[in-house]
């Protein structure tokens, strides 16, 4: 017969070798899931536009013929990495993107510069063509900047900072921000729709904030 000692140390190795198994279960769900998340991933590249300074861009291919190139541009303190989710499915949508990395940020090899950011994203600008420009933050605002004396047939801006301007040149206007929004950008939405109506949209999420 055996002790109680024993029959606990055999329930403790049996506790641990479950425990094991449910362990390499999960790791191999988990690795199984990832491995079919890139397959269903459209096809990219990664290059270097000859910009003054070099812009790091991804490449992502439509999975189906193209609806058009959209310029996809990040916020302060974060990378194209940031907006790759936005950029598949758009990819996905049947459009040609085009994601870059600002001065200072990402895979760019020189530091950040408000000015120098603008004159890039000009360059970028006329080297892509893009048929929509979409940016978030920082990226919304140099894109607003540029608006001014560039013409964009569609813009797509996220939560985009307080940017005085004039006027905005573009045939139509996606202005989202959310209800968690940074405050000065929650007041800024409206005048900027207000500025552009009729070809202005304002959108604004219940449930998303600045990131979201």
């Amino acid at each position: 017969m055996r002790t109680f000692f024993e029959t606990g140390t055999l329930a403790s190795i049996a506790s641990g070798i479950v425990r094991i198994w449910i362990a390499a279960a999960a790791a191999a769900v988990f690795t199984l899931a990832f491995i079919a998340f890139l397959k269903l991933q459209p096809p990219s590249s990664t290059a270097v536009l000859p910009s003054t300074p070099p812009t790091p861009y991804m490449h992502i291919y439509p999975t189906i013929g193209s609806r058009g190139r959209v310029l996809v541009v990040h916020g302060l303190d974060v990378s194209k990495s940031t907006m790759a989710l936005i950029s598949y499915a758009l990819a996905d949508s049947g459009f040609d993107v085009y994601s870059v990395d600002l001065p200072g940020h990402g895979d760019s090899p020189v530091g950040f510069d408000a000015g120098l950011a603008l004159e890039t994203l000009r360059h970028v600008v006329a080297e892509v063509k893009p048929d929509i420009v979409l940016g978030h933050s920082l990226g919304a605002g140099l894109l607003l900047d540029l608006s001014v004396d560039e013409h964009f047939s569609t813009m797509v801006l996220l939560s985009a900072p307080p940017t005085p301007i004039p006027q905005i040149q573009a045939d139509r206007v996606l202005m989202i921000t959310g209800a968690y929004d940074i405050g000065r950008i929650r007041q800024f939405a409206p005048i900027m729709n207000d500025l552009g109506s009729p070809h202005i949209e304002w959108w604004s999420l219940p449930w998303a904030g600045h990131s979201s």
